[in-house]
C-alpha cells in the first residue's frame, strides 16, 4: 500500500483508507505490511494510534520508526564510497562529522547534537566537522571521518543512516527517545547508537578505540551491503524473516508514542 503517497496527497483520505483497512482485515488471518512513513501505518493524530491495537494481526515492518520490526529507510541508492574519497583509517583527520540539516527533528535535537559534538571535540582536542555540502563534499568529509553522525529526523531514523552504511562507513545513530535501527543484533557489531546526552562518552570511547577495530567494522559493513542494505537484500531478509529461516530482522516493542 502506498502509504506515503496518499499521506502527502490528502491526510484525511489517508485516515479513511486506514479505517477501511481496519474494517476489511479478517481477524483470523495474519497480515504483513511494509511502511516507509515516519509514523508507520497510523497517521500523526494520536487518536489513530488505537487502530494498531484494533488490528493486532497486522505485522508492521516500519522504516520510519513506528511498528513492530525496524527495517532500513531507503532513498536513492548510494554506491560504495569512491576510491578518491576513501582514506585509510589512520589517515582520517576527523573523529566524526555530520553534513546535513540542523533541524528536521523534534525538540531541536540536531542543533543540540551539533553543539554537544563541537564542545566535546574541543575538550578532547580532536577535529570534527558539521555543516552542509554538495554530494561530493559530504562524501569527501565522510571518507575523512572515523565515524559518521546519523541523527534521526521527523521519524525515529533518517535516510542518512543508510546512506552511510551503503557507502561502507561506520554510522552513529543519534536518537531522541529510543533507537530505531534494523537488524538490531547485527547493528551492534557495525555501528553505534546514543542519545545526545550520551554523545560525549561515546566520542571518548571511539577516540580510544583501536583503529583496527573500526576497520573491521567497515569491512563487515561492506560485506553485508548487498544482503542487508539494498532493496533486493531487504526483500530477501523479509522473506527469510517470514519463513523463520535466519533473517537478521528483529521484532521490538511498539513505541509508546508515534515519533518521540
Amino acid at each position: 500500500m502506498t502509504y506515503v503517497d496518499l499521506w502527502v496527497a490528502n491526510v484525511f483520505e489517508y485516515e479513511s483508507m486506514i479505517e477501511a483497512l481496519r474494517k476489511t482485515v479478517r481477524p483470523n488471518v495474519a497480515y504483513i505490511t511494509v511502511v516507509q512513513h515516519d509514523t508507520g501505518l497510523v497517521s500523526s493524530r494520536e487518536k489513530i494510534v488505537k487502530i494498531m491495537k484494533q488490528i493486532p494481526n497486522v505485522l508492521v515492518l516500519s522504516a520510519g520508526g513506528y511498528g513492530h520490526v525496524p527495517i532500513p529507510l531507503f532513498k536513492q541508492p548510494e554506491g560504495l564510497l569512491e576510491k578518491r574519497f576513501f582514506k585509510p583509517m589512520e589517515k582520517r583527520e576527523l573523529l566524526t562529522s555530520y553534513m546535513g540539516s540542523d533541524h528536521n527533528a523534534p525538540q531541536d535535537m540536531r542543533k543540540k547534537m551539533i553543539q554537544t559534538v563541537n564542545e566535546e571535540a574541543t575538550l578532547l582536542g580532536v577535529k570534527v566537522r558539521t555543516g552542509f555540502g554538495s554530494a561530493d563534499e559530504w562524501h569527501q568529509v565522510a571518507g575523512n571521518s572515523k565515524v559518521s553522525l546519523c541523527p534521526r529526523g521527523y521519524g525515529r531514523t533518517a535516510f542518512h543512516l543508510f546512506e552511510i552504511l551503503q557507502l561502507g562507513l561506520v554510522p552513529v545513530h543519534v536518537y531522541l527517545d529510543i533507537p530505531w535501527v534494523p537488524y538490531s543484533d547485527l547493528y551492534k557489531t557495525i555501528g553505534f547508537s546514543t542519545d545526545v546526552k550520551g554523545l560525549p562518552e561515546l566520542m571518548r570511547k571511539i577516540n580510544d578505540m583501536d583503529l583496527q577495530d573500526l576497520e573491521r567494522m567497515e569491512e563487515k559493513i561492506r560485506a553485508l551491503r548487498s544482503t542487508h542494505f539494498t532493496n533486493e537484500g531487504l526483500l530477501d531478509q523479509i522473506s527469510l524473516f517470514m519463513k523463520n529461516a535466519g533473517s537478521d530482522l528483529r521484532c521490538q516493542k511498539v513505541p509508546a508514542t508515534m515519533n518521540g
